[in-house]
């Protein structure tokens, strides 16, 4: 059982800036048990959790089963699967959109299976071309954890980027 709980908040998660994960500590943390709100990237990614409980908190947290781990980030997300439901990709559905700096464009919308459907809107082509930023994205916007086990199984980060692009062209639709 991990040594935190995590909240979401559907209401805060559809605001700019917005942190709509709640993470309290079941055990003390630097003396203390408190907790704090993070996005989704920072609940997410490992070394950014570690930095948002330094400046929020003032400790210096450590997750030992993921640090005993040769994938930390990996180990992580473990973790964090025994706290956050867990969504597979269905499929990702291109939008027109258009703004006064980049005018014509399009932004994506993450389809997600598991009950109730959910999906992630407004994702950025930088977002769903990058399998972690993805993650975090779903996350930060739906409370759901988007896990691949074949791309997280690709070690080579090379690899693993052109597997991940490989899967996205299969799953867009215009």
């Amino acid at each position: 059982m991990a040594r935190f709980a995590v909240r979401w908040s559907h209401l805060e998660s559809r605001t700019p800036g917005a942190r709509p994960f709640g993470v309290t500590f079941r055990e003390p943390v630097g003396g203390s048990a408190p907790g704090l709100t993070v996005d989704g990237s920072d609940l997410l990614f490992y070394e950014q959790f570690r930095a948002a409980v330094l400046a929020m908190l003032g400790i210096v947290y450590s997750e030992p089963r993921a640090e005993a781990s040769d994938d930390v980030q990996r180990a992580w997300l473990d973790l964090l699967s025994e706290e956050l439901p867990l969504a597979g990709l269905r499929e990702l559905r291109a939008v027109d959109a258009q703004d006064e700096v980049r005018g014509v464009h399009h932004v994506f919308t993450a389809v997600l299976g598991g009950e109730p459907p959910a999906g992630a809107e407004g994702l950025e082509a930088e977002q769903v071309l990058d399998y972690q930023l993805l993650q975090a994205a779903v996350a930060h916007q739906t409370g759901r954890l988007l896990r691949d086990s074949h791309i997280e199984a690709i070690t080579d980060a090379a690899l693993r980027r052109r597997a991940w692009a490989h899967k996205v062209a299969a799953l867009l639709h215009r």
